[in-house]
């Protein structure tokens, strides 16, 4: 490996890294909101908890699926509640944006590897 793919190496991971954090702290924002205005969706939503954030009462791996479903619903379709709520609706945009440049991310260190 030459010193440029080296160092676009580094420059993906800690992209890579930095997004992911981001990525975390918005759905955990979103997950408290959620919880905050809108009690009923998220015990419907199977009181999610996220990788920071969780419920005072609530803590089990049950809860901890249940974040794991609620991102995949949430990255696909805007559920009601965030529609009328402006900075939800901010953070899912944030969110989205930031699981799409992870995802190109992640895709481009897998293309680097098979082009190799």
């Amino acid at each position: 490996m030459t010193n440029l793919q080296i160092i676009l190496l580094i420059l993906i991971a800690v992209l890579f890294f930095g997004i992911s954090i981001y990525s975390l702290i918005r759905f955990d924002r979103l997950i408290s909101i959620e919880y905050e205005t809108n009690r009923e969706a998220w015990i419907a939503d199977g009181k999610p908890m996220g990788s920071f954030w969780w419920a005072p009462e609530e803590s089990s791996y049950q809860n901890a699926l249940a974040g794991q479903h609620f991102k995949l619903k949430v990255i696909f379709k805007t559920p009601d509640w965030i529609n009328q709520n402006e900075v939800a609706k901010g953070y899912l945009r944030q969110l989205r944006i930031a699981t799409l440049i992870w995802s190109i991310a992640i895709f481009s260190v897998f293309l680097f590897f098979t082009i190799q």
